[in-house]
């Protein structure tokens, strides 16, 4: 099922103190809540959060569920078109093939 970037992700402050498009998680939900104290300004929040967030990723890389619950990225728009998860080898294999085909077009109008 595609991601929503209306619903799966969110602009928010929490991770950085500057708004960056991410997906949503325990993370980002505590600190848009109200009743929490508000992001820090950059570069302050990173400090601030800088040894949990890599607890966090520590503990999700080995699978804690603490860690997955918490754990958030930050993605762009293109997110939204997202609809399958696929082997990385098979994204490059077919970015690779249709920049070929791309350039091969454009080839055929220059040489007319």
């Amino acid at each position: 099922m595609p991601l929503s970037v209306n619903s799966d992700t969110l602009r928010s402050r929490a991770s950085t103190g500057k708004p960056a498009r991410q997906l949503q998680s325990a993370w980002t939900a505590a600190w848009e809540n109200p009743a929490n104290p508000k992001p820090l300004p950059m570069p302050l929040q990173t400090l601030l959060t800088i040894d949990a967030r890599q607890r966090i990723e520590q503990d999700a890389a080995e699978r804690g569920e603490g860690g997955r619950q918490l754990i958030n990225y930050f993605v762009g728009q293109s997110v939204g078109m997202f609809k399958e998860i696929r082997p990385a080898a098979e994204v490059l294999r077919m970015m690779s093939e249709e920049c070929d085909a791309v350039l091969e077009q454009m080839g055929q109008l220059v040489s007319g």
